[in-house]
């Protein structure tokens, strides 16, 4: 069986738009982002996993312009559908 990395890159370089959000909160992180998908109106659907406090998580992330919705755990670590 063979294996693939693929790396994927902002137009400016950066590290992805949510990490950014997140960079400088301590008490939560975006761990691993498992898909992604883009959508015919441009926009994509993340599947992500978060490791801390989701619920400052989500403060951060619902000022973030990125991200138009997101459903997922309200307390702790967990798995998060967002559509950025």
């Amino acid at each position: 069986m063979r294996y693939a990395t693929e790396v994927i890159t902002w137009d400016d370089n950066s590290f992805h738009p949510l990490d950014n959000a997140l960079a400088d909160e301590d008490s939560a992180h975006l761990e691993e982002t498992y898909y992604i998908s883009p959508l015919q109106d441009g926009t994509y659907a993340h599947l992500s996993r978060f490791r801390g406090d989701m619920a400052v998580a989500r403060d951060i992330l619902s000022d973030t312009d990125a991200v138009l919705d997101l459903e997922g755990p309200t307390e702790q670590d967990g798995l998060a559908y967002l559509h950025t």
